[in-house]
């Protein structure tokens, strides 16, 4: 193999690592209000302080601390509220507009999350999933709220589906 074969392998080679880290953060939104302090959590466990303005990507977790909120806004225009002492995270999102394979998938890792559908969950409404703790949820264009309720605390544990508008599957 000659110097420029290996060049070319080499460019070719790096191009492809940074489409790929490129398409693994996609934008899916942004940061409209924070109330109180909360962090937002790279898929490579990077954080930084959650600010209104900043960009959140698909693989990011949402992190927030006792009375605190974050309201986001998604490119699809859904919007989600991460409640106090929640973590939730933008597990896969990809928004083309209104295209059978536009997907949203949401993992509410502990805490409450408060969801209203945008153009994806009203044009592909099984493109969009809210997983949480073992059961995932699909939506009907919808207004729902997803709890993650830890056994000692003063409401019985368990997970909760609460539907505000439209309906959900389990």
């Amino acid at each position: 193999m000659n110097l420029k074969s290996i060049l070319k392998t080499l460019v070719f080679t790096l191009a492809s690592l940074l489409l790929t880290s490129i398409s693994l953060a996609q934008e899916a939104g942004s940061i409209k209000r924070v109330s109180g302090t909360a962090s937002v959590i790279s898929a490579s466990n990077q954080s930084r302080e959650a600010k209104s303005g900043d960009t959140v990507n698909a693989g990011e977790t949402i992190a927030t601390t006792k009375d605190s909120q974050v309201l986001i806004q998604m490119k699809d225009k859904s919007t989600m509220i991460v409640r106090s002492d929640s973590k939730v995270k933008i597990a896969e999102f990809k928004f083309e507009g209104n295209k059978a394979t536009d997907t949203m998938k949401t993992t509410v890792l502990s805490g409450t999350l408060r969801a209203v559908s945008g153009t994806i969950g009203k044009g592909q409404p099984d493109n969009v999933k809210y997983e949480v703790g073992t059961a995932t949820i699909g939506i009907r264009g919808t207004d729902i709220e997803l709890a993650i309720i830890p056994e000692g605390q003063k409401d019985r544990a368990g997970t909760y589906n609460y539907v505000h508008d439209g309906e959900t599957s389990m």
